[in-house]
């Protein structure tokens, strides 16, 4: 028994180092009553990073022609080699193959088609994108300052991975938000937000704050004058998301020097954290500086939103955070009003 249960653990390890996924569960639930009992939901981690040893090819993924499906071929399609058609285990629509894959046989069969390659890495044949992505730090300070002091460095060590020609930026939260100013290197500077949500602050009204939105002109000289307006907004923006070789150092400094949300946390109740209202921020930095743009934010949490919109928990700690149960028995009363918070969140990010 123990010689197969060590067996079997060996090969879900193995699984997770060749595709990088690791299941809340190893076992999927086969009726409705097993699912129910599952006191922990179905979830995954991925790691879209990790590196793949010789499982790269240099040609474009195959994808179903399905009607909204686009699943990529993969080793648990039905392929006839015969016929040159591979059938979609999502939707099952029949697909033909392209001429790439004219000598296609039982014996030589395309990387994408073979069971141990069940995680691969395409090699684009395009050109490189005119823009590095973005990557934006979202960081609760929320935390006592041993965890704080851990993830400051375990971010200071990232910032070797990330290329030293994409932009980063930098938003801090607890009690209130701070976006930082990268690009000024004499001392650290933020614009500070309320995290409650009673500002009401819109991504239009975070646009005239930060200094996006330019002025209109009503001179004789409207033209040239709207001209400077657009200039001048445009060097704000580049204040905020600055290229890391350009800002590393003043980067390390503000991080180094973080501490936690000097805001005292009242006895009884739970930290005052603004997930919501530091997201609908993050957002709108890259709307306004980068739309259209590859742009990652990173974020950080050390609890349960408890301000502001988007809030999960109320702060007093004599009301238990909503376990699974609650949710599927529809009794999350915060459940609600927050995914509709966050849907429009990822609306706008999707948009961008």
């Amino acid at each position: 028994m123990d010689a197969n249960y060590a067996q079997i653990s060996e090969s879900f390890y193995q699984f997770e180092d060749d595709n990088g996924v690791r299941f809340s569960w190893n076992n999927w639930p086969a009726t409705k009553v097993e699912a129910a009992k599952i006191v922990i939901p179905l979830g995954a981690l991925y790691s879209p990073f990790l590196p793949l040893q010789n499982k790269s090819v240099n040609y474009e993924p195959i994808s179903c022609k399905g009607k909204n499906c686009h699943a990529i071929l993969n080793p648990y399609c039905e392929v006839n080699v015969n016929s040159k058609v591979w059938t979609c285990p999502f939707c099952y629509q029949t697909n033909q193959f392209p001429p790439l894959y004219a000598s296609i046989s039982e014996n030589n069969l395309p990387a994408e088609l073979i069971q141990n390659f069940s995680t691969i890495e395409y090699v684009l044949p395009r050109r490189q994108p005119s823009k590095l992505p973005v990557f934006l730090f979202v960081i609760d300070i929320c935390m006592i300052e041993e965890d704080l002091n851990s993830l400051k460095e375990a971010i200071l060590m990232s910032l070797s991975t990330i290329p030293e020609d994409a932009s980063v930026g930098l938003i801090t939260f607890g009690t209130n938000i701070q976006v930082y100013e990268l690009a000024h290197q004499v001392c650290s500077k933020s614009y500070v937000f309320r995290g409650d949500g009673k500002g009401k602050l819109t991504p239009q009204k975070l646009q005239k704050l930060l200094g996006f939105a330019p002025q209109v002109s009503n001179k004789n000289n409207k033209n040239n004058n709207n001209q400077v307006q657009f200039n001048l907004a445009a060097a704000k923006q580049q204040k905020y998301l600055v290229p890391l070789k350009d800002c590393e150092m003043s980067l390390e400094t503000i991080l180094e020097e973080l501490q936690p949300d000097p805001h005292k946390q009242i006895p009884g109740e739970r930290a005052k954290r603004a997930t919501g209202v530091a997201m609908s921020v993050a957002i709108s930095l890259l709307e306004n500086i980068c739309p259209n743009a590859a742009g990652r934010i990173m974020t950080f949490l050390g609890g349960p939103c408890t301000l502001g919109p988007g809030a999960i928990v109320s702060l007093s700690q004599e009301e238990f955070i909503r376990a699974h149960h609650d949710i599927i028995d529809d009794k999350a009363k915060h459940l609600a009003k927050a995914a509709k918070y966050y849907d429009s969140l990822a609306t706008r990010a999707v948009r961008n």
